[in-house]
């Protein structure tokens, strides 16, 4: 009878063992953040080869979606629009010196309230390839979240 146990024990530590492993290995694929209205937001990607080492010279772009509307960011004039963009896309800046490409987001002066941004990011390049977004939560500050709930 305790063979029976123990191989049910081993079993259960095989399948925890793989499920730990799938999370290791896909659970960078989207995260969120939460910051507070008007708060500057930096993100890093980084692109590696088969060595781990940066590769330099890609070409990633972005594109933020306000989650509430569905309007995308225009970077030519800093707003939000459901059509007639400029600019839809922006390239992030690569620093080759650490190894990593990165954008600054600076919420617009108009963007006073919460909401929720989608960070969609693209590298089209045939062997590194790679398409992700995450969520990052604007809030109101911390005084104007307590004058709201009275403490």
């Amino acid at each position: 009878m305790s063979r029976h146990f123990y191989l049910r024990g081993w079993m259960k530590s095989i399948v925890l063992g793989l499920m730990l492993a799938a999370v290791a290995a896909f659970g960078d694929l989207s995260f969120a953040a939460t910051k507070q209205v008007q708060d500057n937001y930096q993100f890093t990607y980084s692109i590696t080869d088969e060595h781990g080492d940066h590769v330099s010279g890609q070409t990633v772009t972005l594109k933020i979606k306000k989650v509430s509307n569905g309007y995308f960011f225009d970077f030519a004039d800093s707003s939000f629009k459901n059509s007639g963009w400029t600019q839809q896309s922006a390239n992030l800046t690569e620093d080759s010196t650490h190894g990593y490409y990165y954008y600054t987001f600076n919420p617009p002066a108009s963007e006073t309230t919460e909401d929720s941004y989608q960070f969609v990011i693209d590298n089209a390049s045939l062997t590194y390839g790679d398409h992700q977004s995450f969520i990052v939560d604007y809030l109101p500050d911390y005084e104007t979240l307590i004058r709201r709930h009275g403490r």
